[in-house]
């Protein structure tokens, strides 16, 4: 996933490589990459809002750990969109690179796949790299 990540050189590469690595390989159900900026952009599970239209999901967002459980039905409807109602429990993943520019949600129709109890090492740490990809392609686009 991290080579995937990597080689992305739009934020569509990079929803594309989330979707299909984490499906794919790690056996979720569906994902959702939620970015904050001032264009409005929605294409499959890719979402750029501004901050304010995602108040639903600011504390997950603002928090310094990822969080795994389940989310109301209004956290699902804003990230899962179409898959809200199959989505059980679901990972949250803030992603931060000197502030907080997005979440990145995974979901399964299972609702033991994601425990509040469970480790999250492993998310934290595609959360940081993806926060660093995320940013890099912003900036770039901005020039």
């Amino acid at each position: 996933m991290v080579v995937s990540l990597l080689e992305a050189e739009t934020l569509d590469d990079v929803a594309v490589a989330v979707e299909e690595c984490l499906c794919e390989e790690f056996h979720s159900d569906t994902t959702a990459l939620l970015l904050f900026g001032p264009a409005r952009d929605d294409v499959n599970n890719l979402r750029i809002m501004p901050r304010e239209d995602a108040a639903v999901v600011e504390a997950l967002a603002n928090s310094s750990q990822t969080s795994c459980g389940n989310l109301t039905e209004l956290q699902n409807e804003l990230l899962f969109k179409e898959h809200a109602f199959k989505v059980k429990s679901a990972a949250a993943v803030p992603l931060v690179k000197g502030e907080t520019i997005g979440l990145l949600a995974i979901g399964s129709y299972d609702s033991e796949y994601f425990q509040s109890n469970q480790g999250t090492l492993f998310l934290d740490y595609i959360g940081q790299v993806l926060s660093r990809v995320v940013s890099h392609i912003l900036r770039r686009s901005e020039d």
